[in-house]
């Protein structure tokens, strides 16, 4: 029989073989709204029973400080948490708690998938069309430079 320390670290593995970090980061970053926060940036993801919390936090009034903190909700109770947080000044580093806190297996992984293979197909389509409009662009700029020149 395994500690409840060694049960922990199982637990953690396993949501980072899952890569559940990864995936609510996507679909909250493409799926959510961005919140707009002044120091850093916060995407939240709603439906009817999954909510999605990413939030970064680059710096907190007069002290260099940088937060990180992922939350998903399934029908309101709290199934995966990873946050950290670091202060830096001028003599010393302080790391705060960093990684996952809690992480509950359940059916709202098969929702996280689902969501994920959306988010991932909206931000393919999102990169196309930058890379679309930077080459329009690149052509625009080529052709007002060619005029300047009279070429």
């Amino acid at each position: 029989m395994s500690t409840l320390q060694e049960q922990i670290e199982a637990r953690k593995d396993e949501a980072g073989r899952k890569g559940i970090q990864r995936k609510a980061e996507t679909i909250a970053r493409h799926l959510g709204v961005d919140r707009k926060p002044q120091d850093g940036s916060w995407h939240v993801f709603e439906n009817s029973r999954l909510k999605i919390d990413v939030q970064d936090k680059c710096a907190r009034h007069d002290e260099d400080y940088a937060s990180t903190c992922t939350r998903i909700e399934y029908d309101g109770k709290a199934v995966y948490v990873w946050s950290g947080d670091t202060r830096l000044d001028d003599r010393t580093r302080f790391d705060g708690i960093v990684g996952l806190t809690s992480y509950i297996p359940g059916d709202w992984e098969q929702a996280l998938d689902a969501l994920c293979q959306l988010s991932e197909g909206r931000r393919a389509s999102a990169e196309k069309a930058a890379e679309t409009a930077k080459t329009a662009q690149t052509a625009l700029d080529q052709e007002a430079e060619r005029k300047r020149w009279g070429l």
